[in-house]
């Protein structure tokens, strides 16, 4: 069989091939190339912001008799990221390089990013990455060689943007004990001279820190933990009329409350805190996964780095003057950091991120 002339393969290929591919002994006629992954990604823009992945394969020991009988190659491409197909793509008559180097462009599937972004909140902030796919030589691909899969874990044991939030809700830890004089005071810039004896307002934030919570393709929730107590000598609700959550990664505004998309979740039910009393409370915020796939594409482009910007503010309905009293009452602390991954470029996954342990 070794000795089949090109004639003969070319008549095997026509009416007997379905019988050779019966048999298995297409390989031993054509012979097998070998093809390793020389890059698995880069990431290239495209037209109409969309962003491509170019992969680079190498092609070798290709018989004589397999490029005799054909010369072009079509190939079928994807990267899966944590079981989602996030790049695909295929091309056909394809022509090697003189040292057999192969190009295969795949487009990012940029619908698909949102269902990506709630598998990352489902597995603890870590991906998955798995490539592959398959080169098919000679006519209509009688020959397929397999491109060898490469898999990668990316931000295992990291948890970067809850991490972010955490250090973020922590941050505005401190006791808000103000009595009800200097509120009106303040309230009317020093023209009533109110009594300072008044009932005080106590809000003594002890901690706080970040959960995931339900998560969608459409819809991501966040709840944000505090132990509270009320230092004061009135009770005071013990929910918040307003929760200003704000989460930019790489300047895309991902959560931003209470009127730009997030909204705090019904707790109304919740009974005010009795002075002297301390209370763990839970404040769910839902926002809509609309802007991820915009963080996505800046990810990429920035070489796989984010920059997060964390911050919390809460503010409740006094009900002694009828006001609101905002934690922090003045600037509110800022948390920064940043995230590097390792999805298709070849560098270590790392992040600056962390936060103090809630429970």
């Amino acid at each position: 069989m070794v000795g089949v002339g090109v004639a003969s393969v070319a008549v095997l290929l026509g009416v007997g091939s379905v019988a050779l591919v019966v048999a298995g002994l297409v390989p031993r006629v054509l012979g097998r190339p070998s093809v390793e992954v020389v890059d698995v990604g880069r990431w290239e823009p495209a037209a109409g912001n969309r962003i491509e992945v170019v992969t680079t394969v190498r092609v070798t020991d290709v018989s004589p008799v397999l490029a005799a009988v054909g010369d072009k190659l079509r190939a079928r491409y994807h990267i899966d990221m944590n079981g989602i197909r996030v790049a695909s793509g295929r091309k056909d008559g394809i022509e090697l390089d003189a040292d057999g180097t192969l190009q295969l462009r795949s487009t990012i599937v940029h619908e698909n990013v949102p269902a990506l972004w709630a598998s990352y909140v489902q597995n603890d902030e870590s991906i998955t990455v798995k490539t592959g796919g398959e080169l098919g030589f000679g006519p209509r691909g009688l020959l397929s060689v397999p491109i060898p899969p490469v898999e990668r874990q990316v931000l295992d044991d990291e948890t970067p943007v809850v991490d972010a939030l955490t250090s973020a809700a922590d941050r505005i830890a401190d006791d808000y004990a103000l009595d009800a004089g200097t509120l009106g005071n303040n309230l009317t810039g020093g023209l009533l001279d109110l009594d300072s004896a008044s009932p005080a307002i106590g809000y003594e934030i002890e901690r706080g820190w970040a959960t995931w919570s339900e998560v969608t393709d459409e819809e991501t929730t966040v709840v944000l933990h505090f132990d509270i107590r009320n230092g004061g000598h009135v009770p005071v609700p013990s929910v918040p009329e307003a929760l200003d959550v704000m989460l930019e990664m790489n300047g895309v505004a991902l959560f931003t409350a209470p009127d730009r998309g997030a909204s705090l979740a019904d707790a109304t039910s919740e009974p005010p805190l009795a002075p002297g009393e301390r209370r763990r409370v839970e404040y769910p915020i839902t926002v809509d996964n609309e802007k991820v796939d915009a963080w996505f594409r800046r990810h990429v482009r920035n070489g796989e780095r984010t920059h997060l910007t964390a911050s919390v503010q809460l503010v409740f309905q006094s009900p002694v003057v009828g006001a609101s009293v905002t934690l922090p009452p003045d600037r509110v602390p800022t948390v920064t950091c940043e995230v590097q991954t390792g999805l298709l470029v070849d560098q270590e996954s790392v992040t600056t991120c962390d936060g103090p342990v809630g429970g």
